[in-house]
């Protein structure tokens, strides 16, 4: 564990950055689900809650997204320890 830690190349910042990069994933289509739900309740208003339901499906494809970026960018770091 502390030979990779000497050899790698991956900082503090760029983990925050990681994180970050995750978090907006994840954040943004959930917010516009929301959005888009409250709008749509307010004009159609009726048994179920478009609002609940965007925000689910935003939430799933914002996690979908972030797993897809995070295994892109875990297969490039194996790739560049491979590569010295």
């Amino acid at each position: 564990m502390l030979k990779a830690r000497r050899e790698s190349r991956f900082g503090v910042m760029q983990g925050l950055g990681f994180f970050g990069m995750v978090g907006w994933a994840v954040a943004v289509p959930a917010a516009l689900g929301v959005l888009l739900g409250v709008w749509l309740d307010n004009r159609h208003p009726g048994g179920a809650s478009w609002t609940l339901t965007l925000f689910l499906i935003g939430l799933a494809a914002g996690a979908y997204t972030a797993w897809r970026w995070v295994s892109r960018q875990h297969k490039r770091i194996v790739r560049n320890r491979h590569d010295k």
